[in-house]
This record gives C-alpha cells, structure tokens and sequence, in this order.
C-alpha cells in the first residue's frame, strides 16, 4: 500500500466545505470529504505554530519535537519503504529544511512560489504517472498554502469581489493598514465583521483557498484515474490555522492559542478501514498520522511515537483516543483541550491576564470566556496542564 500525506498551510477550517463553510467554492476538498473520514477536533502540530509546540499526546513530550513527515519517512524507510518529499521552495527556507534528509528524493518544482501550488500539484501528479520503483511508497506534498501574503490569481479575486486595494501584506497584525500592530484580544478589540479592512481581508483569504482547491482537484483527478487509488491511503490537513479577525488580529499570530490558530483540517482515506462521508469528533492531533500510517501498514508503532492511532476510531471500536491536549508556546502561553472545554493560560501577558475558559463545542470560535463563572473546571484543567508542560527551557 502507498501512503500519501498533503499539507497545505495556514488553512483555517471553518473555511472549507467540510467544515460548515457555505459560502466559500471548495468542490475539491468536498468531494474528497465524501469518500473519507472527516475529524472535527484535530489539533495542530508544527514548530513554527509555537517556539515549543507540544500537541502529539495527552501530555506534552519533553524536547523539541520533530515534525510529523520527517519522524515518519524516517520510520518507514528503515523498513524499506522509499519516501519522496515535493516541497514549494517557500516551505525550504531557514529551519523548515531540516527535515529534508530524511527522505530518499526531494523534488522542488521550479516555478513555485507562495502565489500558488498549481506547479507542486502538477508536479505530484506526474510522480504519480512516472515509472517509480517497486514496493511501497511514501509521498509528502508540502505546500506553503495559504500562508500570507496572499496573492490569489485575478480569476479568484473576481469570483469574490476582492476589493482592488485590500491589504497585500496578508501578515500579523490589525485589521487596518498598519500590520506590524496587534491588537489587544479583549472583546471590546475585536473589529466587527462588517468591519471593510476585516472583509476584504476575508475575501481575500477565500480566494486564495479556493485557488488552491483548485490546484489540489488536479492532483486527486490525476489519483483517482491512476491504478493506484485503491491501494493508497491519502490524508490531507495543514500545519496550523489562520486568525481572520476573530479576536483582533488578521494573519499568522502564533502567540495566541486561539481556535482559529490551533484547530486544522484533517480528512483522510483508509483503504477497507474507513467508509465514505464519515466523521469523528474525537480530540486527534496531526502528531497522530505517525501512528496510524505505521499500523494501517502493519508495522510496528514505536515506544517513543508523540501520537496515537486513529484506527480505532476508523474501525468504530473505539470514540476517543485521549482525554485531552496541550500546546505551549515558550514563555508566553499555554492552553489545554478537551472536547468539551479549551483552556488558555497566559505565562507572558499584560497585568492583570486571567485564563480563558471555552465551551466546545458550542463556542465554535472562543467569545465567551467562562473562567470566572466556572472557577472549579479551571482549577482542574489547570492542574492538569500544570503537570503536563515541558521542563523550563525545553
């Protein structure tokens, strides 16, 4: 069996089809959604997301942790599975090309850039067509994604009336023309929904995605025509979210635990495990890809891997595969999931900070913190967190 990971970056749930989104055109996203196994809860886990992310078990594991892709090319050719990374250029840059050697091949394909992944798809799909040696392989597309800065093709901007001059720098900060500012996440900050800077910061964000739908309906056209497709598990998901002004800030801001950061897509396809237009809403995190492509392949899980299998739940035996999560960002703040509550505890905060308390999952998107009428289920989760957090310095 061959084995297909695809993450595409900075992809923020709630605006894809799969996940309630009706407003914005992800045909491609959908339709895979209708052959596989859709989890409503999974967690991000990716080093950038945090100086020291930690999301992979139910307590965090010491050290910094390694990426997913990386730990798993490296179990998987130790038992002679050959691994093949397609990467865009943007995702090589400094540290994220660290992980590179372990794979047997990388392929970069020349042309792309963060305006697209039309040329990584393209060149996924001709790895798929291509004469590849026998036995099973391992496939990684990595995609910048939906990363600032945004900068979708005209077609898609039209499609949802990006106004002409939105702000092209897509990167953190306010909702306004000043994005090197951040604003204060109490709710008298958040900017209003018909606020134009957050709108057309929004449009322009669902253009970009929609771009990429269509450059990832490429690659699963090219799939599902191949032989192949019967015997390949393909799972899809993203490194972390994207804020779009639900709580003052529009682009990446990885200091602020906060759902639209924090929660990514993950909708996969196991071959005779999962069926079709399924969901869980068990808490998963993406560390957990490492263990289910290991024992989907029948091999061993070893002692030291962050994640859980989530063939339990694809085989119905099981609902849940962990109590709860955690993520830190080094001297700044911590936060504990569960499915029902999502506690954020600031380290490096203004005077007078108090946790944040959210009811999951009702309060889809965190705007009402109920820490100070629920002291008793802070004190537990904090306690919980509490013992869970890497060591200072780790």
């Amino acid at each position: 069996m061959d084995t297909i990971v695809i993450r595409i970056g900075g992809l923020h749930a709630g605006y894809l089809g799969p996940y309630g989104n009706a407003w914005i055109e992800t045909p491609h996203w959908d339709r895979f959604a209708a052959a596989a196994l859709t989890f409503d809860q999974c967690l991000a886990e990716h080093a950038a997301l945090a100086r020291a992310a930690r999301s992979g078990a139910e307590h965090a594991p010491t050290g910094q942790p390694r990426e997913t892709g990386s730990r798993l090319a490296e179990r998987l050719r130790a038992h002679g599975v050959r691994t093949v990374l397609i990467r865009d250029p943007s995702c090589s840059a400094g540290a994220g090309a660290a992980d590179e050697p372990a794979f047997d091949e990388v392929i970069r394909p020349p042309g792309a850039a963060a305006r697209g992944a039309g040329p990584l798809f393209q060149a996924g799909a001709e790895w798929l067509r291509s004469d590849r040696p026998p036995g099973p392989s391992f496939l990684f597309l990595d995609a910048h994604g939906a990363h600032p800065p945004w900068q979708p093709a005209e077609s898609y901007r039209a499609r949802y009336e990006v106004p002409a001059s939105p702000d092209p720098s897509g990167a953190r900060g306010r909702a306004d023309d000043k994005p090197e500012e951040t604003i204060d996440a109490g709710p008298s900050r958040v900017p209003a929904p018909d606020d134009p800077a957050v709108r057309a910061a929004r449009t322009l964000y669902a253009a970009t995605v929609t771009q990429l739908d269509d450059e990832l309906g490429t690659f699963l056209d090219a799939l599902t025509q191949s032989d192949a497709w019967d015997n390949t598990m393909l799972l899809l998901t993203s490194d972390y979210g994207q804020p779009l002004g639900e709580h003052g800030v529009v682009g990446t801001d990885p200091i602020r635990l906060y759902e639209e950061l924090v929660r990514v897509p993950l909708v996969v396809r196991l071959p005779g495990v999962s069926g079709p237009s399924s969901r869980s809403r068990a808490l998963v995190t993406v560390a957990d890809l490492e263990a289910t492509v290991l024992e989907m392949l029948g091999l061993p899980i070893p002692a030291d891997a962050e994640g859980r299998s989530l063939l339990p739940i694809a085989r119905s035996e099981h609902r849940e595969v962990r109590e709860f999560a955690c993520l830190h960002v080094a001297g700044v703040a911590s936060a504990l999931r569960t499915t029902q509550w999502h506690l954020i505890l600031p380290v490096a905060s203004p005077a007078g900070a108090e946790p944040e308390l959210y009811a999951k999952p009702e309060d889809r998107w965190e705007q009402n913190n109920l820490a100070r009428q629920c002291p008793e289920v802070v004190a537990e989760l904090e306690a919980k967190l509490r013992a869970a957090e890497p060591p200072p310095g780790s």
